[in-house]
């Protein structure tokens, strides 16, 4: 929509004057630039000087052109003076007195001088009244002028809003009516396959020996037979490839294929596909040339047509179109060329594809939150291959909504280009059903694949799961539903197995779920994530949480490995507490890492022989033994809360070392609850800089010690290994 040229702002189609001189105007803009007069299309006047001049006049201060006349009247001085003969004054009524006419305050005032003092003194507070009139009127049309001002902004902001779902709605129609199209169009594309592949066996049986009909029936086969009912697959994924590397060559061919533009998509299956043997490799090479795009970089063309692969694309970026549907054109869409004489053939088959209609844990989705049968609706693929059918999502395989480390529970209710980025993801391609069903519930009970449908209910008591979860090999150590209640101390635990990676670490995130207080991250001064306990031990996760106050509460986890230290959102919980017998106290405060021993051994390769859990009760002397691998160098402090100084404890804490074997001993001298981190970094390296947080332990001491003195230099840092004595 354009803008007014008088305001600037804009002009929707029920306010809108002109165009004059390709300007428009409102209603209420429309008026002379000199004098403000309102006008309309038939008394509006334009500047006849100047071309460019875009503003309107009324008739009276109409620029033109004036002739050149040095008359007797030229300079208006009797125009002047006859004005101040027939100028009319505003009448006023006095009580004592009668009307009277006055012109202007000069003249009261010298007038003033025949009267007596008492009616001068009458006459200046009616002058008074009259100048207090006049701001009391430009008050009002000051205020009249911002009301009007905040109900403009009101009627924009209701006619953006009206717009907004004006578009949605003509997008949503779109979608479904192209997405009607494809598949009667599919339909139409099966059904001329299988004709043409009946008659193609005619003419192979009455052209080639009885012998070698079979095999190269099989050969031209394009189409089943007949397409098998919706089912789940009697195998898993790595049943079908063991490692996405084993489509390398296949992918940089699609590359190539990508960098190029093909004007039908006959034309772009048959280049797609002209290597693939199988099924397995006709849907990788049309699924990554889909997720290969990036269309936030890819730039169209004026005037290009939507029947296109690259028009399908536009409308895909503009919201017209819709991957699954780009995704079923392409699967069936054929091309065949045959070469009956000379046994040569060369198909381009199409693929048995449907698209699935269901609801999703996508944006703007929170763990508990409450999905309707309107509410957090989408739709992907399922594709047959193998004569199973697999689920297919090219949109979440090609693009993911990033939040650059911060958790995504902050961003409920955020819209998808805010954070949308472009970035390949292989789960995507061929997900197992029974982990699709984590994120994506089909309405219809075939189409999602499984043994035991979900219903709606059911799938809404799921764990809030993502895929990075199962890309790490992560399950759950038994049932988990998304809501999680606490006990009366305000206690809860998620437990999590590890199946392949050693190296994952996680990283807990607890924020409040009322929207209004999302954004805090303390509790009377402690870090909300001091009120989560994490371990790993073996290959068992565990995440205790003990909540601040009664509440409900969004627990997210974030995942990565030791190697790098970006972490992603992999799964999520809503923790309700409806009461608390105990207050809370949060854990001594400490580095972003795991308690126990498991960092350590990952990052230096020390091993613990005794503590092998994350906290440790201490009744009695506490000693902590490690098996080194080589020479290390070791930093120990001991905290609590309520002390600033790191060092204050540190007197409590020794070490002593035995050829391979290092042995810590903590006495602290009061019951409580204690930190005690462990730094270390290679013998070799030099410079303070270098050392490194290796572990941390949670020490609950029951019983006090007497205080002991120790060597304080000793203490603070440390160098020990199997070679210093």
């Amino acid at each position: 929509m354009a803008a007014c040229q008088r305001c600037g702002t804009r002009v929707y189609p029920t306010e809108r004057m002109g165009p004059v001189r390709e300007a428009i105007f409102h209603k209420q803009c429309f008026k002379c630039v000199v004098c403000s007069q309102y006008l309309t299309m038939k008394t509006f006047n334009t500047n006849e000087l100047d071309a460019g001049d875009r503003e309107v006049y009324c008739v009276t201060h109409k620029p033109k052109i004036v002739q050149i006349d040095y008359g007797a009247d030229a300079f208006g001085i009797r125009g002047a003076m006859a004005a101040q003969t027939h100028l009319r004054g505003k009448k006023l009524f006095f009580a004592k007195h009668h009307y009277l006419t006055f012109v202007v305050s000069d003249t009261i005032k010298t007038s003033l001088i025949k009267y007596s003092w008492p009616f001068v003194t009458e006459l200046n507070s009616v002058v008074n009244v009259l100048h207090l009139q006049r701001q009391a009127k430009m008050k009002i049309f000051a205020a009249q002028q911002e009301l009007e001002k905040q109900q403009r902004k009101e009627e924009d902001a209701l006619m953006e809003r009206l717009w907004v779902e004006r578009l949605q709605d003509i997008k949503s129609t779109a979608q479904r009516l192209t997405a009607t199209m494809v598949k009667r169009h599919s339909t139409q594309m099966m059904d001329l396959l299988k004709q043409e592949q009946e008659e193609l066996h005619r003419m192979i049986e009455a052209e080639i020996d009885a012998e070698d009909v079979e095999a190269v029936l099989a050969e031209v086969n394009m189409v089943p037979k007949e397409v098998p009912k919706f089912h789940p697959p009697s195998c898993r994924k790595r049943d079908l490839f063991q490692d996405p590397e084993v489509f390398t060559e296949l992918d940089d061919y699609v590359f190539s294929v990508a960098a190029k533009e093909q004007t039908t998509f006959t034309e772009l299956v048959a280049e797609l596909i002209e290597n693939c043997e199988t099924d397995l490799k006709k849907a990788r090479a049309i699924f990554r040339w889909i997720t290969v795009k990036d269309l936030n970089v890819l730039e169209f063309v004026e005037g290009l047509e939507k029947d296109t692969p690259m028009g399908l694309l536009r409308g895909i970026k503009y919201g017209t179109e819709t991957y699954h549907t780009l995704f079923m054109r392409l699967c069936r869409h054929t091309h065949t060329h045959t070469n009956v004489r000379q046994t040569r053939c060369f198909s381009y088959a199409g693929l048995p594809c449907a698209d699935v209609e269901g609801h999703s844990k996508g944006v703007g989705y929170a763990p508990g939150m409450k999905i309707r049968e309107d509410t957090f609706l989408h739709t992907w693929n399922v594709v047959l291959i193998g004569g199973h059918w697999w689920p297919v999502h090219c949109e979440w395989g090609a693009r993911t909504m990033n939040y650059c480390g911060v958790p995504c529970f902050r961003h409920v209710g955020a819209t998808e280009k805010e954070h949308l980025q472009y970035a390949y993801n292989e789960y995507y391609f061929l997900t197992d059903p029974d982990e699709f069903i984590f994120q994506h519930r089909a309405n219809d009970d075939d189409k999602q694949l499984l043994e035991t449908p979900v219903t709606l209910d059911q799938f809404v008591d799921m764990p809030f799961v993502k895929s990075i979860f199962f890309n790490h090999g992560l399950q759950f150590n038994g049932p988990m539903t998304a809501v999680l209640y606490t006990d009366n101390n305000g206690n809860t635990e998620v437990k999590i197995r590890l199946s392949v990676a050693k190296n994952i670490e996680f990283r807990p995130v607890l924020l409040y779920a009322n929207t209004k207080r999302r954004n805090e991250t303390e509790f009377r001064g402690a870090k909300l994530e001091r009120f989560v306990f994490h371990s790993i031990v073996d290959d068992l996760a565990l995440f205790s949480v003990q909540v601040p106050e009664p509440g409900s509460y969004l627990l997210e986890l974030f995942v990565g490995t030791f190697d790098d230290d970006t972490v992603t959102d992999a799964c999520g919980f809503r923790i309700v507490c409806e009461k608390m017998l105990s207050e809370a106290c949060p854990l001594p405060e400490s580095a972003d890492a795991e308690w126990g021993p498991r960092r350590g051994e990952q990052r230096f390769g020390f091993r613990a022989l005794t503590h092998v859990d994350g906290v440790v009760r201490v009744d009695k002397d506490l000693e902590m033994k490690f098996q080194l691998p080589h020479e290390l160098s070791f930093e120990l402090h001991l905290n609590t809360n309520g002390i600033d100084d790191s060092t204050t404890l540190d007197q409590y804490v020794d070490c002593i070392h035995d050829a391979d074997v290092i042995t810590i001993r903590v006495n602290p001298s009061q019951a409580g609850q204690y930190r005690l981190d462990i730094y270390a970094r290679q013998e070799y390296a030099t410079g303070e800089s270098t050392i490194a947080h290796a572990c941390k332990y949670l020490l609950n001491v029951t019983r006090r010690y007497k205080r002991r003195t120790l060597d304080l230099a000793r203490c603070r840092t440390m160098y020990t290994g199997p070679w210093r004595r």
